[in-house]
């Protein structure tokens, strides 16, 4: 998808807040923070670091050029990895028009150089990691990490005030499941 039509789709919905991470890279979050401008919703910005161990965790950041800053991080953490564009898709840059700014050389799902615990210690701009995938009952959407990478179970999430960006929207969902 591209920035624009992120950002539409999700006024069309009815949201007020997304969060967008993509493999690897914040590289497209300047657009999308323009699209989500323009059609008056929040941006968490965030990125899914495919770790060394291949496990994937969700990064949230306060602001779009902490995201940036640790994309350059994960960017050189990949392997210069052969990457064919006809095999794996062409990786593109957008701007908030949707026209493509630059390709990317190398392939973004692959593993990065840094393990889970590195990433967890590395400087998030002060917001939270999550797991993408955890097995036990445990989802994205749904579970909270710790700082010492302990999942906490989603049953837990009601009373945890993670993202002091997310406390109205949270609050919002409270009232509406009572």
């Amino acid at each position: 998808m591209t920035p624009a039509n992120i950002a539409g789709l999700a006024k069309l919905a009815g949201a007020e807040l997304i969060a967008v991470t993509d493999h690897n890279a914040a590289d497209n979050l300047p657009a999308v923070q323009c699209c989500c401008n323009a059609y008056g919703l929040r941006l968490l910005p965030g990125v899914e670091v495919n770790t060394a161990e291949e496990i994937h965790v969700l990064c949230y950041f306060k602001t779009v050029d902490t995201a940036l800053e640790f994309g350059r991080l994960l960017y050189a953490a990949l392997p210069e990895f052969p990457y064919d564009p006809a095999v794996w898709g062409r990786q593109l840059v957008m701007d908030e028009n949707d026209e493509v700014l630059r390709t990317v050389d190398k392939l973004l799902t692959g593993a990065v150089s840094m393990d889970i615990y590195v990433v967890g210690r590395a400087p998030h701009g002060g917001c939270g990691v999550q797991p993408a995938c955890a097995g036990g009952g445990f989802c994205a959407a749904q579970a909270a990490v710790t700082w010492d990478l302990t999942p906490v179970p989603m049953e837990w999430n009601r009373d945890l005030l993670v993202f002091e960006m997310l406390l109205p929207y949270l609050k919002r969902g409270r009232e509406a499941v009572k």
